[in-house]
């Protein structure tokens, strides 16, 4: 099996985590292998109709070394294409180390030459013309010799560990204790940055960063100068992870990740309250975020109000009206709670109009 090398480098992060695009040979370019070689447009066709399920990404060539496969191969743009997924082995996690690093910047080829003619050049020298191959592997390598082709888009955030691991952390006595995010960030923060143990309170945050704004989807918060999950962090983070309150985009495989972090919180705390509708928002037999929403800042309101409503089998425009009614008398009440205590007694009032107002529109849309 020969094997041929293309240097590469790592350039965007459109892709998820753990993928990478690039050319693993160029058609048409001299390749100094045992003789100089040069690989021509429709030699990879069949190898790729009749056994792509069984090309692998190796490391260093070594057989023994799998660290991932091609989720597409394709000819095009002059070049063998592919999109490659790596696996979150420990060597997998080393090799895009390296590959971040600088150190491992090279793509290889192993193969088998099955179509091919030789044409001597003026010096004397024989170059070969492969025609069709055998493609076994790709292979990420140290060295390249084919300094044309290359990674042409590389997630730059290759298994960098953004979805933070359970920290089984003791929960609050008080299920209705409000989250404190200006609490959390003077225990947890030094100089305007986050330490350690201000990100042991969330459950994901971007490692390119280290900011306060990085973390995301909390879980925790402080009392007495001590962390503990709080069931109205965990909420607010499932609601974001469920859909039902918008957030910035996350890779799927994060997103799948942060959800089992939440859910075991969340059978912690059916175990904890002894209260057995404590369950996921994304699980099918969920109940109404509404009745906890006295643990959501007011701006949220209509988000979890909206997705409640959303989920009626109203499917005419008598009901769809009702429904638009009530959201646009909610709007103005979802605004941030004054800070003037004084005003806490008619915000209180605003809830328990609210939560009349959700009742009537259920009772007008279901009949």
């Amino acid at each position: 099996m020969e094997k041929l090398q293309s240097a590469f480098q790592l350039s965007s992060d459109t892709l998820e985590p753990n993928e990478f695009k690039g050319r693993a040979s160029v058609f048409g370019n001299i390749v100094d292998s045992f003789i100089p070689t040069v690989i021509h447009p429709g030699a990879f066709l069949k190898t790729i109709a009749e056994q792509s399920n069984r090309i692998k990404i190796l490391w260093q060539h070594d057989s023994w070394e799998p660290i991932g496969i091609p989720l597409s191969l394709h000819e095009g743009d002059g070049a063998l294409i592919i999109h490659g997924r790596i696996s979150q082995t420990q060597r997998g996690t080393d090799a895009v180390q390296l590959m971040k690093d600088g150190v491992v910047d090279a793509l290889s080829i192993g193969f088998d030459a099955t179509k091919f003619d030789f044409e001597e050049t003026e010096d004397g020298e024989l170059t070969r013309h492969v025609r069709e191959v055998r493609l076994w592997e790709i292979s990420l390598v140290t060295w390249g010799a084919d300094d044309k082709a290359k990674i042409t888009d590389a997630a730059s955030k290759l298994f960098k560990t953004d979805s933070i691991p359970y920290q089984d952390l003791p929960l609050v006595d008080d299920i209705n204790h409000l989250w404190d995010a200006p609490a959390l960030q003077a225990w947890g923060t030094s100089g305007g940055s986050p330490t350690v143990k201000y990100s042991r309170a969330f459950a994901w945050k971007d490692t390119e960063q280290n900011s306060v704004d990085s973390h995301r989807l909390p879980i925790a918060g402080v009392v007495g100068g001590k962390l503990y999950a709080m069931p109205s962090a965990i909420f607010l983070s499932s609601a974001q992870l469920a859909g039902i309150i918008p957030m910035p985009e996350m890779p799927s495989a994060e997103v799948e990740q942060c959800k089992a972090h939440l859910s075991t919180y969340y059978q912690k705390m059916r175990e904890t309250y002894g209260d057995d509708t404590l369950i996921p928002p994304w699980e099918e037999d969920a109940p109404t975020f509404f009745s906890r929403i006295h643990l959501f800042e007011r701006r949220y309101w209509p988000c979890i109000i909206a997705d409640e409503l959303r989920q009626i089998d109203h499917d005419d425009q008598d009901s769809i009206a009702v429904v638009s009614q009530a959201l646009s008398r909610l709007l103005p009440i979802a605004a941030e709670p004054p800070r003037d205590e004084a005003l806490t007694a008619q915000y209180d009032q605003q809830l328990a109009d609210a939560e009349l107002l959700y009742a009537q529109t259920l009772m007008d849309a279901t009949g």
